[in-house]
C-alpha cells in the first residue's frame, strides 16, 4: 500500500491488535484508527479503502472466534501445515 512503509505498519500493530484493526477496518472505523499514533484522518480512510476488500467479514469473525472454536482450531491446523511443508518442524 502506497505510503505505509513497514515502520508505519509496525506502529499501526503496536497501538492495536490485529483483532481490533481489522474490525476498525470492516466497520470503516476512521475514529479508532486516528487514536493510532502516526494515523491520520487521510490515511485511515486510504486503509479503509484500501484494506477493506481484502478483509472479509467471515475473516474478522474467524479471528475474534478464540482459541478454543472449530472455525480457530482449523485455522491453527492449516497453518501448521503450511509451517511442516515450508520445512519447519514440529517440536
Amino acid at each position: 500500500m502506497s505510503g505505509i512503509g513497514p515502520r508505519s505498519a509496525l506502529g499501526i500493530l503496536s497501538g492495536a491488535s490485529v483483532d481490533d484493526f481489522c474490525d476498525a477496518i470492516a466497520r470503516e472505523q476512521t475514529d479508532f484508527l486516528t487514536a493510532i499514533s502516526g494515523v491520520g484522518r487521510k490515511t485511515a480512510q486510504r486503509l479503509i479503502v484500501e484494506l477493506k476488500s481484502k478483509i472479509s467479514q467471515e475473516e474478522v469473525h474467524l479471528i475474534g472466534a478464540g482459541p478454543g472454536t472449530v472455525a480457530a482450531k482449523d485455522a491453527i491446523s492449516e497453518a501448521v501445515q503450511a509451517l511442516v511443508s515450508l520445512g519447519f518442524p514440529i517440536t
